[in-house]
This record gives structure tokens, sequence and C-alpha cells, in this order.
């Protein structure tokens, strides 16, 4: 912005023009650049902010009546999910999707959210570790006649301590020393369970991932 004042004032000499004129063409291709990236984070952004008020007029109607089940298409949402947290918050952290998608029955507006929550806390796991960081997915069936699915989400990042793995879905109960930290895991459980499902961690420790 200051350049661009100076180059315009009549008052600026021919010499210090030129230098001027120098600056603001090698800097145009970076201002693109980033004004692409912040276009598409801004996008990121509205698909994330669509999601929450999804969410916001689900509980409004769950609050009168029962929430919707219906069957979801776990990739398709998965993946959505992952370009709104992963894909925005730590471009560098390697995703492993299943290799096919499965179909279970519940809500997908609050299924979203829970999935949401998992990615975001393995995004902070992963932050300022020395290693590379790596979520994977895995979806698998289990029952006599695979009536069960169970959605895994596995990180290398801090992990925790085996006896704070039940805790961490508590109201109030955080990982991390955040002032804000502790509803999104208690959020989550009660809206698996409301869908009729179960929600659990597992970890070998702090520093092998959860």
């Amino acid at each position: 912005e200051t350049a661009a004042k100076e180059h315009a004032d009549a008052a600026t000499t021919p010499e210090r023009r030129e230098k001027l004129n120098t600056f603001l063409v090698g800097s145009a291709a970076r201002f693109v650049e980033a004004a692409k990236k912040t276009t598409d984070l801004t996008a990121k952004i509205n698909d994330a902010s669509q999601s929450v008020l999804d969410i916001v007029a689900e509980f409004e109607t769950y609050a009168h009546h029962k929430t919707a089940i219906e069957p979801i298409d776990l990739m398709p949402m998965i993946k959505a999910v992952a370009a709104a947290t992963i894909d925005v918050q730590m471009k560098n952290a390697e995703l492993i999707l299943p290799q096919a998608s499965a179909v279970i029955t519940g809500n997908e507006v609050i299924l979203r959210q829970v999935i949401s929550n998992i990615f975001v806390n393995a995004v902070e796991a992963i932050e300022g570790q020395q290693r590379p960081g790596r979520i994977d997915v895995s979806i698998t069936t289990s029952g006599q006649n695979s009536e069960l699915m169970r959605i895994a989400i596995s990180d290398n990042g801090e992990g925790l301590e085996v006896n704070r793995l039940d805790a961490i879905f508590r109201r109030g109960v955080s990982t991390r020393n955040r002032a804000s930290g502790g509803l999104g895991l208690h959020w989550s459980a009660n809206a698996v369970k409301v869908m009729g499902g179960t929600i659990r961690a597992e970890s070998d420790g702090p520093g092998l991932g959860a």
C-alpha cells in the first residue's frame, strides 16, 4: 500500500518511480498466488460454516422430536470432513483412507461433526511432533450378519496415558491445556450414543499415537 501511494504521488521522482515499478511488478505474482490461496481457504471455511449451521438446525429439530435416521455412504462423507479439517489445518499430513466405502444407518449431519471432532483432535495431537503426520481411517464389519460397522481413526501423534482413555469423553476434560477444550469428545460420545453406537479411545502411551 505504501509503495502504491508513493507511486501515485506526483512529487515522486522519476528515479524513485522506476524503483517502485520494479518492486510492484515483482510483487504482483506473489499477491496473485496469495489471493488464490485465500480464495481456496475461504471456500473451505464456507463449507465448514455451512456444516455448523446444519448441525445447529439438526439439534433444534432434535429438541422437538427424534433426530432423522438415514442411510449414510461413509466415504464421501469422510472425504468431505477431511477437506474441511485436515486439509485446512495441516497440509503435510498423510491421510490414508479405506479402499471401499460402506453404508450405515444414522444421522449424517451429527456423524459428520463427530468425525470432524476426531480429525481435529488427531491434527492437534500430531502438531509439534518431529515425525511426519499420518492419519489412518479404516472401516470394518463384525457380527453374525456383518450388522455392526466399526470406523477407526488413528494418528501417530502424542498419544496419552492408558489411565486417561475413558476420561477424555467426560465433560470438561481435555488432552491439552486449552481453556476452551473438553467439549468436542464429550459431545461426540453423547451424539454417538443417541444414534445407538459406542465410542472409545486406544493408545499405547505417550508419543505412540491414538
